[in-house]
This record gives C-alpha cells, structure tokens and sequence, in this order.
C-alpha cells in the first residue's frame, strides 16, 4: 500500500478526480492506488464484520447517499450559488446531509413488515 500511496507534493494536474500527471510512473501510481485502496477498505469492512464489530447502517443514510449520487451535480451547482457554501468541503457535507436528512423524513412515514 505504501509503494501505491501520492507523494505530498500536491499537483493539480487536469481534474482533481482524474489528473493527467506528466510522467508515466505517476500516472501508474495513481491507477495503482484508485484499485488498492478500495480493495484495503473493503478487507478492513470484512474483517470487522467477521469479528461482529459492525453496525447496521440506517436506512436513511443508505438511501439519502443514493439519491446523492443520482442528483449531487444538480443540487450543488444550486448551492454553489450562496456565498456561505464557497468552501468545498462544506459544501459537500451540507449537500450529503440534506439528502440524508430528507432520505429519513420520506422512510419515517414507512411501517416495517412485522
């Protein structure tokens, strides 16, 4: 894992979800390290559910991060637009928890089959 991790020299090459790094071994790494560490994370979920450490995850966190994933573009191009949600990371926390917090108002109406 530590052969596939980034250097700490941030380089803003191209997008910052797919950079075009100049050099081929970098762009290597970076294939390299978007494969390993999901498959990292992955081990660790397993091994904490073999172990019995895990939690259920609510249903409105489950379902408000898929309605996120559909319509995110939409719903931050609209907050982008408010001076308070220049910072990026606000930005996406505010818009992760406003589907999430509307994901558990449309499943608290919802009865669970007994």
């Amino acid at each position: 894992l530590i052969l596939l991790c980034p250097s700490t020299s941030f380089t803003l090459a191209g997008m910052i979800t797919y950079p075009w790094f100049p050099k081929t071994a970098d762009r290597l790494l970076w294939l390299g390290g978007s494969f390993v560490v999901p498959l990292a994370l992955d081990r660790i979920g397993r091994t904490f559910a073999a172990a019995g450490a895990d939690l259920p995850l609510p249903a409105s966190v489950g379902v408000g991060t898929l309605l996120l994933y559909f319509v995110h573009p939409l719903f931050i191009a609209v907050f982008a637009r408010f001076p308070v949600f220049r910072s990026e990371p606000f930005l996406l926390t505010t818009t992760a928890l406003v589907f999430c917090c509307l994901a558990g108002l449309a499943l608290t109406g919802r009865r669970r089959p007994t």
